[in-house]
């Protein structure tokens, strides 16, 4: 479990195997399209941590990396739907949550080191 810390200031413990190394970005690394950690959820806690410019490119990214938890299986034609992920697939967002992470430098030191070594190893996920 990782912790991450949003800029409204709360905290959120994320399972490793939930955290992607998609497009990560560090601070202080040259960084021309904004990327950052997102964290999305829903009513029930946290689903994932992603890499994104902004927040309709995290919610694609998770829908593209397998995480379905907002799916639609059989859209009603009288739904207002977001499509989202390559395929243009009908989501519900209803109870869904998407907050930027910020990171600390003294605070997050050793999140930003594991986050650092997954990417130079070449892992899709974090994994402790």
């Amino acid at each position: 479990m990782t912790k991450f810390y949003t800029k409204s200031g709360a905290c959120h413990d994320i399972d490793d195997k939930d955290v992607l190394i998609n497009n990560a970005v560090l601070p202080q690394e040259f960084n021309p399209h904004n990327a950052r950690l997102w964290i999305i959820g829903h009513e029930f806690g946290v689903i994932c941590a992603i890499w994104a410019s902004c927040e309709q490119d995290a919610f694609d990214e998770m829908l593209d990396a397998g995480y379905e938890h907002f799916l639609v299986e059989n859209p009603e034609e009288d739904q207002d739907y977001v499509y989202l992920g390559n395929a243009g697939e009908p989501c519900n967002l209803d109870y869904a949550w998407i907050e930027p992470v910020e990171f600390d430098l003294v605070r997050d030191y050793r999140t930003l080191i594991a986050l650092a070594e997954a990417r130079g190893a070449g892992q899709s996920v974090l994994w402790s």
